[in-house]
């Protein structure tokens, strides 16, 4: 393999974990789940990435439990995961679901998206330009 040739492969891992984390957060999951995913799959990491549903569903009522961040009824004093008294929550408005919130990506990562394709497409027409 010439050094060319890894050096895009290697730069195409990197942006793929890159913007493969910001999926996956995105989408209420690990950062490392997204590294994982995009860095070792690639372009099809980001698409299994974009088609994954998000932890919690749209809309869902509840809360996060601070002490290990598993979602919990609203009304919920003690977590059913790992035991933690809890705050309760006063009544009022439900908050609206914002669309990260929802599973969708924040304008800011469907750039980031657009721009990581449009280099890589740029990559592959200089290594098919360049000279063998």
């Amino acid at each position: 393999m010439s050094g060319s040739l890894l050096a895009v492969v290697i730069a195409d891992a990197l942006l793929c974990a890159i913007v493969g984390a910001l999926i996956s957060q995105s989408k209420g999951r690990g950062a490392a789940e997204g590294v994982i995913v995009g860095g070792l799959l690639g372009l099809i990491g980001l698409i299994l990435l974009l088609l994954v549903s998000s932890r919690a569903p749209a809309g869902a009522p509840g809360r996060v439990c601070p002490r290990c961040a598993e979602r919990i009824q609203a009304a919920a004093v003690m977590c059913r995961f790992c035991g933690a008294t809890l705050e309760p929550i006063a009544a009022g408005p439900a908050p609206a679901a914002s669309e990260t919130a929802a599973g969708g990506l924040s304008t800011f990562s469907k750039v980031l998206v657009v721009l990581v394709l449009a280099a890589l497409v740029v990559l592959v027409v200089q290594m098919q330009a360049a000279p063998h």
